[in-house]
């Protein structure tokens, strides 16, 4: 039943601008699961396609420019295009989706993150 899910299509080159546009439609639904359909691949999502794009959007995530520091110990930092382009926006939705819906844990994230 598609009324209850969202329907995302990625390209494995790039899953971040796949999600966004995904993530950014009025009509996402932060409760509903993910349907994901990687470009020119066959098949339908009962999960694995879902996790695999939860893996992958991380790393995507993990790899930003709003990101600086060492590969486990990231902060966020200032990037104005990321900015404009409403990165951070759409990687904390990610980020908030993927832990309501028991996704991979962000694990690159400085201890000092959580202090602040």
């Amino acid at each position: 039943d598609t009324a209850m899910k969202n329907i995302v299509n990625v390209d494995r080159n790039d899953v971040f601008d796949g999600g966004s546009r995904g993530f950014l439609r009025s009509t996402f639904n932060m409760s509903a699961l993910l349907d994901i359909k990687f470009a020119d691949e066959d098949g339908i999502d009962e999960g694995g396609p879902m996790r695999e794009y939860m893996r992958l959007a991380l790393l995507a995530i993990q790899a930003l420019p709003i990101f600086e520091g060492n590969e486990n110990c990231k902060m966020l930092c200032l990037d104005y295009n990321s900015l404009n382009k409403k990165c951070y926006f759409v990687a904390a939705k990610m980020i908030t989706y993927f832990i309501l819906h028991r996704g991979p844990f962000p694990s690159f994230f400085s201890t000092l993150l959580f202090k602040m």
